[in-house]
């Protein structure tokens, strides 16, 4: 998780988060145990991604000399509490920072890690790992999970899919329509029951974690309908391999209340008989925060009888040509009112200047953004949580903060 200091979710919703976590036992018992089955006595042992600790605390339990927690999120302060209330603080190192900034003292013999999406690589496991491999782990140590392996397979949806025509519908006298292609060009969390599945499933391929060098995906297979029905899109889900011994799934059906599915929709739902395939590429992009997906199969309603839909989370959003043109590698962005408002802000935490006062001479600067000493104290606020977490502006020209 990461959020910033003073926008992040209530404790309530937080903590009520994390109780999800921890009180998936199928979740929490796996790694457990595989905690206990790979650390010896005396081990160095880095988690990256700790939230409220639960898995480094497993890790002192089993008798680690050291622990090194890595957690960017504000649910860091909880961990830290835990680790006070039980004890371990003697033997946890907290790091407040994601965990491409952070630089460990010694090699450590193992890394565990829980940072597994829905769809396994959705949360960026692949490129944390990567790195933190390489930095950190002894040239015999282990990772926890060891792989990561993706499954898809066809699927009928109708109930899921049927909540989607509110889009074409028409209501209130408006047309929504062109929300719709948005709609279809993301990845929709659902729980997918067997009767769902129109055919069996499909590997993209197992991805081991003591290997990988790359942090995405792009794989190509067929499936084929065991049945005759309507294929609404693709389902998706993980397995993991935390041990040679212990495995941890959301497969369906799904034994783990903490995680969903991913439902890969088609842009119209497709009419398949038993024994048809039908051909899909899927790619991730960006660690796992991208998705394409690409499904091609026969269609008698088509005018050379197959179809192909192709999907993007890149056409999920209305796409702004300013924006857009400053995602690239060649762009050069200019000064702008915000960029030195935001520059005003950094150069003035100063030790000296407390955020009330450094309010109200923001408004008064720049009083064509902010017109109320809050709006320029919500703003002074963000700079300030950018500053603490990345120890600069990352590009105060083209950060929008309203």
């Amino acid at each position: 998780m990461s959020g910033p200091l003073f926008n992040s979710p209530s404790p309530l919703n937080l903590l009520g988060y994390h109780a999800s976590l921890v009180g998936d036992r199928v979740r929490t018992e796996a790694y457990r145990q595989a905690i206990f089955e790979t650390v010896k006595e005396g081990d160095v042992v880095l988690e990256v991604g700790c939230g409220t600790g639960i898995l480094s605390f497993f890790a002192c339990q089993a008798k680690a000399r050291r622990v090194y927690a890595i957690e960017a999120a504000n649910i860091i302060n909880v961990a830290r509490v835990l680790s006070r209330a039980n004890h371990f603080e003697d033997c946890i190192e907290f790091f407040n920072d994601p965990s491409d900034r952070v630089n460990l003292p010694e090699k450590v013999d193992l890394i565990v890690t829980e940072t597994l999406g829905n769809f396994g690589l959705n949360e960026g496991i692949l490129g944390s790992v990567a790195d933190v491999r390489k930095r950190f782990l002894k040239a015999q140590g282990a990772i926890i999970p060891r792989s990561v392996e993706l499954c898809i397979a066809p699927v009928e949806l109708i109930e899921a899919y049927r909540k989607q025509d509110v889009w074409t519908d028409g209501c209130y006298g408006v047309d929504f329509s062109a929300v719709r292609p948005y709609v279809m060009n993301h990845p929709w969390m659902v729980r997918l029951e067997p009767e769902n599945l129109l055919g069996e499933p499909a590997s993209l391929g197992r991805i081991d974690l003591a290997e990988v060098e790359h942090t995405d995906l792009k794989s190509t297979v067929s499936l084929t309908a065991k049945r005759d029905g309507i294929m609404h899109g693709l389902g998706g889900w993980f397995r993991a391999e935390l041990t040679g011994n212990i495995a941890l799934s959301n497969g369906v059906p799904n034994p783990t209340p903490n995680w969903s599915h991913f439902f890969f929709p088609l842009e119209r739902p497709l009419a398949v008989k038993a024994g048809e395939t039908c051909e899909v590429v899927i790619r991730s992009g960006d660690n796992g925060a991208s998705w394409f997906w690409q499904v091609e199969a026969a269609d008698a309603d088509a005018p050379e009888g197959r179809s192909r839909y192709t999907h993007s989370t890149f056409w999920g959003v209305p796409l702004d040509r300013k924006r857009l043109r400053l995602t690239s590698p060649d762009a050069v962005p200019g000064p702008n009112r915000r960029g030195e408002a935001g520059l005003f802000v950094l150069q003035s935490l100063n030790g000296l200047t407390s955020l009330k006062d450094l309010a109200a001479t923001l408004q008064r600067r720049f009083p064509d953004f902010w017109q109320t000493e809050s709006a320029a104290m919500t703003f002074v606020k963000e700079m300030v949580d950018l500053f603490d977490t990345y120890g600069c502006l990352a590009n105060p020209f083209e950060k929008s903060c309203h």
